[in-house]
């Protein structure tokens, strides 16, 4: 009714204590105290030893472990260069079971039959060759690749032999063969002489297959302080067919 006082009709009262927003009633934040903050996590990026930036791993790894920046080759396993070089799943390997020995007794800072087990804890090979057979678009190969990080790649009675091996079942398969030689160790001395042999067994086996009529593509990997600039994803190893050893 027009005249007619206005009446306000109070909220009714909480029954209970009033809470503030984004109060914690009954403590659980403070029992669990402050949040671990999250970290960046272990080897998602890579320094450059080169140039010093800072490069995503999977950037890098898509060039083949070469910097984008200024063209810095990192190391790169045999087992690395097996998955660059053959389609997927189809490489097999030949003569995993060879292991080497020590027929010398050889002593330096340690036993050499002690530092083999220790290097092929560290670095999951029997020695410092892989051998074996996969495919390149759709094509069978032969493939060896030595690893540097096995005693330098040094070539000792194993290597030598699964190399020999692995170029006699090319020849007898008739099979293009692709040896990427990634060490620089030389002549194992711990096995003296017969380190020596390995060549010259390497070298028949090579000229065998050459004179089968066959073809192979020898690949010398840039070595890390001698990368080229800017280089593209194929430049981090380089192939020259030939006809023999």
């Amino acid at each position: 009714m027009e005249g007619s006082p206005q009446t306000t009709v109070a909220s009714p009262a909480p029954a209970g204590p009033v809470i503030p927003p984004g109060a914690d009633p009954r403590g659980r934040l403070a029992a669990r105290g402050p949040r671990a903050k999250r970290g960046v996590p272990e080897g998602l990026w890579l320094k450059c030893d080169g140039c010093g930036a800072t490069i995503y791993r999977k950037e890098a790894e898509e060039l083949l472990n070469v910097c984008p920046r200024c063209g810095f080759h990192w190391y790169v396993s045999a087992a690395q260069r097996i998955e660059q070089l053959l389609d997927a799943g189809t490489f097999e390997e030949w003569d995993a079971n060879l292991a080497p020995a020590d027929p010398l007794g050889f002593r330096d800072k340690k036993p050499y039959a002690d530092r083999i087990v220790a290097e092929q804890k560290r670095t999951g090979l029997r020695d410092a060759a892989l051998t074996g057979t996969g495919m390149i678009r759709a094509r069978r190969v032969a493939c060896g690749v030595t690893d540097s990080s096995f005693i330098m790649g040094s070539m000792g009675s194993v290597v030598g032999e699964r190399l020999a091996r692995l170029v006699e079942r090319a020849t007898a398969q008739t099979l293009p063969l692709i040896i990427v030689s990634a060490s620089g160790g030389g002549a194992r001395m711990h096995e003296g002489i017969l380190s020596l042999m390995q060549m010259a067994k390497v070298s028949a086996a090579l000229a065998r297959y050459s004179q089968a009529g066959a073809s192979s593509s020898p690949c010398s990997p840039i070595r890390r302080w001698g990368a080229w600039p800017r280089a593209s994803p194929r430049s981090a190893t380089s192939a020259s067919p030939s006809r023999g050893p």
